[in-house]
């Protein structure tokens, strides 16, 4: 925070002497306006002129470069054109496929899952992330060995807590809590 202050302080000056500059300068050089009075805007004002320039002049000279004069271009009449691909119409469901498909969704079984947050250490953040990584019960985290508890700390970007705040014992005294 005293670094931010510092900086503040030192563009705070710095404009404030840029300032001062320019009034003296009017001050001295009265018939000058107040644009030609301000301190180094000159030099920026010419390099960036003398950038436009040159980018113009670049311009030109590739594109004389890439396109060839019409004359040399040979079209050939012996080229038949191919013809457009039509869009292909695809039928729209009806009641009975979109009863069927509900009817088959509603006979699975849903994936058991654990609030893993209860796990000192897994909150919204990691909870996300091992839910993306297929991690959804504490039976889950409970089979981790030592380098399964590494791969995911290293893969999903844990910051050590699985090995940190033992997860993987927690994990195990909730997943025999929830069995009994």
């Amino acid at each position: 925070m005293f670094i931010l202050k510092l900086l503040f302080v030192i563009i705070l000056l710095a404009a404030i002497y840029l300032l001062a500059r320019t009034v003296i300068s009017k001050f001295k050089n009265p018939d000058k306006s107040l644009k030609q009075c301000i301190p180094y805007l000159e030099d920026f004002s010419l390099v960036n002129v003398d950038l436009e320039k040159q980018d113009e002049s670049d311009q030109s000279v590739t594109v004389k470069k890439i396109i060839p004069p019409h004359d040399s271009i040979e079209v050939s009449s012996t080229e038949k054109p191919k013809p457009a691909k039509k869009p292909s119409v695809k039928k729209s469901p009806t009641k009975k496929s979109v009863a069927k498909k509900l009817s088959k969704a509603k006979k699975r079984p849903k994936k058991k899952t654990d609030n893993i947050k209860k796990i000192n250490g897994i909150g919204p953040v990691f909870e996300k992330k091992l839910h993306a990584a297929g991690i959804n019960s504490f039976a889950h985290i409970a089979k981790w060995s030592d380098e399964d508890a590494e791969r995911f700390d290293r893969e999903l970007e844990l910051g050590g807590r699985p090995q940190r705040e033992e997860w993987v014992a927690k994990a195990i005294i909730l997943a025999a809590a929830q069995a009994e």
